[in-house]
């Protein structure tokens, strides 16, 4: 199975999420796109609308962030409950700009995606080193350390996957090698094989990249051992998501 996230941020109002879901939808009617999950993750407050939108097409519902508990007092905080509740399948945890501007550790992170996954969720988790951290060279024990926080030995690793997303790459236009990405989803699923004690589930579990993909080089991220791709700036138009859709399309079957 190959992937293709599309994480909408805070970037459209309701009304351009609702519109968008259906200009996605009629081109899954309209064109053979086989072998290929496709996940819309709009804004917490348009879910509901883009759920009804996409309803019965086989494109999933996603959400951007979910509470660690399901019931709390957490003024603002959207409960795993309430995302389940509305028909979402799948969840990004963890994206940088959560743990950047709000904070969030690796702990947290691990409580999210455990929260999520109790309602059988899938939790997307997001690994990723920022620009110092690669310049002294400690990239690749960044992302082990937070694979390797997130689960544990009673994980349910089948609902689980995995974006690799360096920080530095993200909306700058400039993706890293896809020999690097590579390199290091190799890295995280080596790790979460141990962090699981299970080293053959870790090698199953799919693993994305994210960092300026759009329709371009979305292929060159979207074939083995890499699962697909996490996006967010191009997926934030009908434009930027034909592109998508189409250089995926033609992608040869593995």
């Amino acid at each position: 199975m190959r992937y293709l996230v599309a994480n909408w941020k805070m970037k459209l109002t309701i009304a351009e999420s609702m519109a968008l879901a259906r200009a996605v939808r009629e081109f899954v009617e309209r064109h053979d796109t086989p072998d290929l999950h496709i996940a819309l993750c709009p804004s917490h407050a348009a879910l509901s609308e883009v759920g009804k939108i996409l309803a019965t097409s086989g494109i999933a519902l996603g959400a951007q962030d979910a509470a660690h508990v399901d019931r709390a007092s957490l003024t603002g905080a959207t409960s795993p409950l309430h995302l389940a509740e509305l028909g979402v399948k799948e969840v990004i945890i963890g994206h940088s700009e959560r743990r950047a501007i709000f904070g969030e550790t690796d702990e947290l992170v691990h409580h999210k995606a455990k929260a999520v996954l109790a309602h059988g969720l899938t939790a997307i988790i997001c690994v990723g080193e920022r620009k110092e951290e690669r310049d002294r060279g400690e990239a690749e024990t960044v992302v082990r350390r937070q694979a390797r926080a997130a689960v544990d030995a009673g994980t349910p690793w089948e609902k689980l996957c995995i974006a690799y997303e360096p920080v530095w790459a993200i909306g700058t236009g400039t993706p890293v090698r896809r020999e690097d990405a590579v390199a290091q989803a190799d890295a995280i699923r080596d790790e979460l094989g141990k962090a699981l004690g299970n080293k053959d589930a870790g090698a199953r579990i799919p693993v994305l990249y994210g960092g300026s993909v759009d329709g371009d080089n979305v292929r060159l991220f979207t074939q083995a051992p890499l699962n697909g791709t996490l996006v967010g700036t191009a997926s934030q138009s009908k434009e930027g998501m034909y592109a998508l859709l189409l250089a995926l399309r033609t992608l040869p079957q593995e």
